[in-house]
C-alpha cells in the first residue's frame, strides 16, 4: 500500500487569502437571513437551497457555481508546500479548490470521467495522485455539500463494496 495523506479545509485556513466558509455561506443567503452559528455547514447549505422558494431546476448548480467562483482565488501556503515535498504517493482532500495542486507545482493529468460523484475523481502530478473526494471547482456539479449529494455518494460506495458499481469510461459501461 502506498503512503497516503488525507487533509481538509484546515490547511486552507492557513493561507493568506483563506475563504471563510461562514462568510461564503452568508453571501449565498439571498432572502432568508438566518443565524447559523450552531448548524453544520451541510445544514446551512440545505437551508439556503430549500429556502430559495423557486422551482428552477438549475438553482442548486447556480449555488455551486457561486461556491466554485469564490474558491478560485484560494492560494497555497507554506504547510501545503512542505507536504507536497513529502514522500506521499496519494493525497486525498475534501477541498474543492486547487490550492494544493499549486503546491505540487507540476502540470496535472485529469483521470476522472465523473460528472457528479467523486469515487474516482483524481489528478496525476508526476508520480503523485491527488484525489478530490468531495468534488472540485472545475466541475461545480461535483461539489458535495447537500445531504442528497452525500447520500448519493454513500449509495455509490455501497454499490462498489457489493461489486455492483458501474461507470462510463471511453463510451463504455465498466
Amino acid at each position: 500500500m502506498s503512503n497516503t495523506l488525507l487533509f481538509g479545509n484546515g490547511l486552507n485556513r492557513l493561507s493568506s487569502n483563506a475563504v471563510s466558509w461562514s462568510q461564503l455561506l452568508d453571501s449565498l443567503k439571498v432572502r432568508d437571513c438566518f443565524p447559523h452559528d450552531n448548524l453544520p455547514y451541510t445544514m446551512v447549505y440545505e437551508q439556503i437551497f430549500m429556502g430559495s422558494n423557486t422551482s428552477d431546476p438549475d438553482k442548486e448548480l447556480s449555488i455551486k457555481n457561486e461556491i466554485a467562483k469564490a474558491l478560485t482565488t484560494q492560494n497555497s501556503n507554506e504547510v501545503m508546500n512542505r507536504l507536497a515535498l513529502m514522500n506521499f504517493s496519494n493525497f486525498i482532500t475534501t477541498n474543492y479548490d486547487y490550492a494544493f495542486s499549486e503546491a505540487l507545482n507540476v502540470s496535472s493529468q485529469k483521470l476522472s470521467t465523473e460528472d457528479i460523484y467523486s469515487l474516482r475523481r483524481k489528478r496525476k502530478f508526476g508520480d503523485k495522485i491527488l484525489w478530490h473526494a468531495h468534488g472540485e471547482i472545475d466541475n461545480p456539479k461535483s461539489i458535495m455539500l447537500g445531504l442528497d449529494h452525500y447520500c448519493g455518494s454513500v449509495g455509490k460506495i455501497d454499490a462498489y463494496v457489493k461489486g455492483k458499481y458501474s461507470f462510463n469510461a471511453d463510451g463504455k459501461t465498466v
